[in-house]
């Protein structure tokens, strides 16, 4: 695999790694691209899909952002 190849397959993540992030199975995973709680794939060639690492890390992002403990010092 070239050096751009490599670069290319760090950029994406495969259904089995974002059911292992997340804790869901990898069907969960395409039921929740399918109804929009995740972006949609990629399709790479006929039958490969993966999902594009900073399309995930922004999901991450915000919903991390939503859980940080408001500031209670007023």
């Amino acid at each position: 695999m070239s050096a751009s190849q490599e670069r290319i397959v760090q950029m994406l993540f495969k259904a089995s790694q974002l059911a292992e992030m997340t804790g869901v199975s990898q069907q969960m995973v395409y039921r929740m691209a399918k109804d929009g709680r995740l972006p949609k794939p990629v399709r790479i060639g006929t039958r490969m899909l993966r999902w594009v690492r900073d399309d995930i890390q922004n999901i991450i992002d915000d919903y991390e952002s939503k859980q940080a403990p408001c500031d209670a010092s007023h």
